[in-house]
């Protein structure tokens, strides 16, 4: 019956020392108690907090970095954020191509060289540019012959014209002339009748010598009329032969200016032999150059692809959700990941009508100046189309943001040390700022920098309370 007494009381002394060992490992410490009972009373208080509260002392806010602003209104302007792709500006871009068939014979410029406008790049042997130009400089002398003879013709056309008298009066001359020596004929003739029985010696010598002169003065005038009669006839050949002249010459100059339009047609101007130079069309940079120097290239065979890019498009990808907002003339920020510190501002210039069926997004272009050729083709950018008016907003900083899923918090200090996560509605980004619509009200103290550390801070005390349970 002792044995028995004394067992029990030896079992009964085990557990009491072995209560004593395990019990502080399960049971809370009184300032860790007190702080959980803190926490919901708290909850209970702040209307809107969601998911407990933080506490931190001094040091360990310190240490983490978390950085307290109380909330106050901004100027802000309502964004739509997209992304886009950087594309060069087709007026900026040519290729160039042999405008004949011929040899390389000197190559100035390869791929990766910048050029400038009309920079000489290659110059190409062609036959086809020796004939014309053989055409252009026959063409040529032939319009210094035309020129020459009409010249020639002119002269003598005007000398003709100078050294005849008029027709009309060498004609009338011969006409007075022929009457006057019918009439003298016919007094002459009576004279020989009449001679000596009716007429006196004086008188019949009269009449002879009238007649005699007469027909002196007719002959002149004949030989007058004659020869003003064949200088006329030479003056209207001269004339014609002049018409005749002009002709000529302006065929010759037609015949001219089609040999050097032949010639201008594959870019190039007079000059000896066949050799052409090729000058770059605008300023930018070689792309592609696929032709050496000795290479025999065909008339339109690609030599080069120049591209300059100090005009870029952003061609943005716009949702269909989103078109009805987006228009012509709106100004856009665009950043692109390789050049974070710069922003290319421009406005929206063309709006494609066409939606892509996959995406579902129709594509927004916007110029950029592209100064010391930052941006490069097919960079990835995001853009902010801008589509309101500047305005007075309470807005928090991206950096405050809390995300879970589909919804938005930020980290409240309501105490020294205390911080509650608060549910938000906020609206369109303005660059890194979130206008706050409801949730928050202005003079709050919101957490800026550090509230992903008190996220996880919170994580663990939740983890903690799970397996306290």
């Amino acid at each position: 019956m002792n044995r028995r007494i004394l067992a029990s009381a030896l079992v009964l002394l085990a557990l009491m020392v072995l209560a004593v060992i395990v019990w502080p490992r399960h049971a809370p410490p009184p300032q860790a108690e007190k702080n959980h009972q803190d926490e919901h009373g708290d909850h209970g208080d702040e209307q809107g907090d969601h998911g407990g509260a933080v506490t931190l002392s001094a040091e360990q806010v310190r240490r983490a970095g978390i950085v307290v602003k109380p909330l106050a209104a901004r100027t802000i302007r309502q964004a739509l954020e997209v992304r886009g792709v950087v594309r060069p500006d087709p007026n900026r871009t040519a290729k160039v191509v042999s405008r004949a068939a011929g040899r390389i014979v000197r190559l100035r410029s390869g791929e990766g060289d910048r050029v400038g406008e009309g920079a000489l790049m290659v110059v190409i042997d062609s036959p086809e540019v020796g004939d014309r130009r053989v055409a252009v400089r026959d063409a040529a002398a032939h319009v210094e012959v035309a020129r020459r003879r009409l010249a020639r013709q002119r002269r003598l056309a005007s000398e003709s014209i100078q050294s005849s008298g008029p027709p009309l009066e060498a004609r009338l001359r011969r006409d007075r002339a022929r009457v006057e020596a019918e009439r003298t004929r016919r007094a002459w003739e009576r004279a020989q009748r009449s001679y000596p029985d009716l007429m006196s010696r004086r008188d019949y010598e009269a009449a002879r010598a009238d007649y005699q002169n007469a027909s002196a003065e007719l002959e002149t005038a004949e030989a007058l009329y004659a020869r003003e009669r064949q200088m006329a006839a030479r003056a209207t050949r001269q004339r014609v032969d002049t018409s005749e002249a002009e002709n000529d010459l302006d065929a010759a100059q037609a015949e001219l200016a089609s040999a050097r339009d032949s010639l201008l047609a594959l870019g190039v101007g007079d000059g000896g032999g066949g050799e052409f130079a090729v000058h770059a069309p605008l300023s930018g940079t070689i792309t592609t150059c696929p032709v050496s120097a000795g290479q025999w290239v065909s008339a339109g065979e690609a030599l080069f692809t120049i591209v300059d890019i100090s005009t870029v498009w952003a061609v943005l990808d716009i949702y269909e959700k989103d078109m009805p907002r987006v228009r012509v003339g709106q100004e856009v920020e665009v950043r692109s990941p390789a050049v974070p510190d710069r922003v290319f501002g421009g406005r929206v210039s063309y709006i494609s009508p066409l939606l892509e069926d996959r995406a579902r997004t129709a594509h927004a272009r916007v110029a950029l100046h592209n100064s010391g050729d930052a941006l490069r083709a097919e960079m990835f950018v995001n853009a902010r189309v801008l589509l309101s008016a500047r305005g007075q907003a309470v807005s928090v900083p991206s950096s405050a943001v809390v995300t879970d899923g589909s919804r938005t918090h930020v980290y409240v200090e309501t105490e020294p040390g205390k911080f509650s996560l608060r549910p938000v509605a906020l609206g369109l980004a303005d660059g890194d700022w979130r206008p706050v619509r409801s949730g928050l009200r202005p003079g709050e103290r919101v957490v800026v920098a550090g509230a992903f550390t008190l996220k996880s801070e919170q994580h663990k005390g939740e983890m903690g309370d799970e397996h306290g349970h």
